[in-house]
């Protein structure tokens, strides 16, 4: 019974995004960052327990000392969003999150939808890492 309620509630909510206003692809800002660092668009909603779930990740000591040494984290409500940077395709729920160079021309990584594990974060993180200086070279 709790697969199928997951499954309904999963399918309510990428209806939902889906039925969200027409994306504009004239809104590259979003991405952008002064900073240099890799910008992280974190898509998420209110009262998506996952989006929480991978908040509470994001403020564990080793994921915080990463982010904050090498991403700018930019929170976007999906019911607040109009745009998204162009080349990205839609989101299948939340949480998503994209991983975008700092000048938000392009994406580096696939992005990724639901919660992660601490230890599962940070090696994705690094792997995202390696994927920008990578693609810098």
């Amino acid at each position: 019974m709790k697969n199928i309620k997951f499954l309904f509630l999963s399918f309510l909510m990428l209806f939902m995004v889906s039925c969200s206003k027409e994306k504009s692809s004239d809104n590259q800002n979003i991405a952008t960052n002064q900073s240099g660092k890799i910008s992280i668009l974190f898509l998420t909603q209110d009262g998506c327990g996952s989006c929480d779930a991978l908040k509470d990740t994001f403020k564990r000591a080793e994921v915080k000392k990463i982010l904050d040494s090498d991403f700018e984290v930019k929170f976007v409500d999906v019911s607040q969003m109009d745009t998204l940077p162009k080349g990205l395709m839609e989101p299948y729920g939340t949480p998503t999150l994209y991983f975008m160079s700092p000048d938000g021309s392009k994406e580096i990584h696939d992005p990724l939808v639901g919660p992660l594990e601490e230890s599962d974060m940070i090696e994705l993180l690094n792997q995202v890492i390696n994927d920008f200086k990578a693609s810098s070279k």
